[in-house]
């Protein structure tokens, strides 16, 4: 019992540390183009990408029904670039909700004079430049988000390395703080610290 308290201490220890060390290393976005991610990767894992574009036929929505997802994950590249995608917004922003909802209904129930209305009209704000703010994943988090594993089901053209920004996801400092005494507190020998005041006492 006392081993499993320690190894539990330890995982909150290391992972409060984790969370602080991440928040103070990205105190603000690293503000970049597209173009720059795709050439230089980024140092940090708050990030601020600008100047992208979304690959929306490779765009997969996340839920069990088109007009309930609220979640969506689309590649987003450079303009003018080919090849496979290695950036990836995960995104619940309600405009882009809306506009994709549209598109895949549209594309799976309308007519091709449907799809080109819908995409010289209302829908062309999905060929605007798309920015992505917030924290990149985790090299782990391949294998944990259920999102992503979803998301390599059914995309087909995507690179092996790619990566994926949670849009609106930012570092805080509250709960890895929270983690951390939490951590501190299982690691402390209280039985034995009691005793030992008991005999002094005596």
């Amino acid at each position: 019992m006392n081993q499993n308290v320690s190894i539990l201490g330890v995982v909150f220890l290391v992972w409060g540390a984790f969370g602080l060390y991440t928040a103070a290393r990205n105190t603000s976005p690293l503000e970049m183009t597209c173009g720059d991610y795709y050439e230089e990767g980024a140092s940090r894992r708050w990030v601020s990408v600008s100047e992208c574009f979304g690959v929306w036929g490779e765009g997969v929505y996340i839920g069990d029904a088109v007009d309930k997802f609220k979640t969506v994950m689309v590649p987003l590249v450079p303009d003018g670039f080919e090849g496979r995608p290695k950036l990836v917004l995960k995104t619940k922003d309600p405009t882009v909700l809306l506009n994709f909802r549209k598109l895949v209904q549209i594309s799976e129930n309308g007519t091709d004079d449907d799809l080109e209305a819908f995409l010289g009209g209302e829908g062309a704000v999905l060929f605007e430049p798309l920015g992505a703010n917030g924290l990149t994943q985790l090299w782990f988090m391949k294998y944990t988000d259920d999102d992503r594993k979803e998301f390599d089901k059914l995309v087909t053209e995507i690179d092996d390395s790619y990566q994926v920004v949670y849009q609106g996801d930012d570092p805080e400092w509250q709960v890895p703080a929270v983690l951390l005494g939490i951590g501190a507190l299982f690691l402390i020998p209280w039985r034995k610290l009691f005793g030992r005041r008991r005999q002094a006492s005596e």
